[in-house]
């Protein structure tokens, strides 16, 4: 297994404050400490915001502090979207990475092992095809990648959890070094109609996920047709898994592992059926149920939109 002395870890994201009913102190705080007992001689970077309280924060080798971008798409009633300031802090914390691996991870997420370096090493024995962008298969988590394969209309192409990743660092570079999202693809359906989906709450053409792996694979020369985040035609979908498969490993969220409280929920629970590699695919029944859930919120929403 690797040497904790030839990894960097980029924790990025906002100083979160408040701790939760499994870590009742500070979670970033919590979170920067546990990974210090697991990698003792990693260089460690948090990547942050200008302003924001760190005065109490250790365990870390370097403070990054840009100014914040903030976020896109922002209208009463919808979600805004945050893609802009994950590119900013991430690509600025890997900039100063120094060693061969690096561990990209949200402060808000606390690691608890050091299973997915096996998983990463496991990867470097897989052959790779003319679908790949990275030197080696960068592991990232499941719970928000998504299994278009299965038919569900929210199983969305292109759609890699942009929670944690481990890999080379020129290879997280390759994935983070992109153009920020515009203001036109962030309000797009703002000018154009959007399709019948139960992300009617926001108004960029793609999801945060779609647009950070879109625009990497754009960057390193591999031009990709997605029309927008819905679009399941059947090329789509089978360029997707060429390109999902052969540039990352995705493990159970769980397997990984790592706390995540903000996600970590019965509610997120109703969809593992979504996830790519999941481990408890739920009945017929409940995809019934889940399916339906989906419908009735969709035709409420449709309903207070022509209203």
């Amino acid at each position: 297994m690797l040497n904790s002395k030839h990894i960097s870890v980029v924790m990025q994201g906002p100083v979160v404050h408040e701790g939760s009913d499994a870590f009742p102190f500070p979670l970033t705080l919590t979170a920067l400490r546990e990974i210090r007992a697991l990698l003792p001689d990693a260089q460690i970077i948090l990547s942050t915001w200008e302003g924001e309280k760190t005065s109490y924060i250790d365990s870390l080798d370097e403070l990054v502090v840009s100014p914040d971008p903030g976020a896109q798409g922002v209208a009463l009633g919808m979600t805004p979207n945050n893609v802009n300031r994950q590119i900013v802090s991430t690509r600025n914390g890997l900039e100063r990475s120094t060693r061969r691996h690096t561990l990209k991870i949200r402060s808000d997420i606390v690691l608890k092992s050091l299973e997915f370096i096996r998983h990463f090493e496991s990867g470097l024995q897989q052959p790779k095809s003319g679908f790949s962008i990275f030197n080696s298969r960068i592991v990232s988590n499941n719970l928000s990648s998504r299994n278009p394969l299965i038919g569900c209309p929210t199983a969305y192409a292109y759609h890699p959890s942009d929670h944690i990743h481990f890999g080379l660092t020129e290879d997280l570079i390759k994935l983070w070094d992109i153009p920020l999202q515009s203001e036109e693809e962030a309000n797009w359906f703002t000018g154009h109609r959007q399709p019948i989906n139960p992300r009617l709450h926001e108004t960029s053409r793609l999801t945060p996920e779609q647009y950070l792996f879109t625009a990497a694979l754009a960057t390193n020369g591999k031009s990709i047709d997605l029309a927008d985040f819905a679009d399941t035609r059947t090329e789509v979908i089978r360029l997707s898994e060429s390109y999902l498969e052969e540039n990352f490993i995705f493990i159970p969220d769980h397997r990984f592992s790592f706390d995540f409280p903000k996600y970590h929920t019965f509610h997120q629970a109703c969809f593992e059926y979504l996830r790519r590699n999941s481990l408890q695919p739920p009945s017929r029944f409940r995809r019934y149920q889940v399916a339906k859930a989906h419908l009735v919120a969709l035709g409420r929403l449709l309903k207070q939109s022509l209203q």
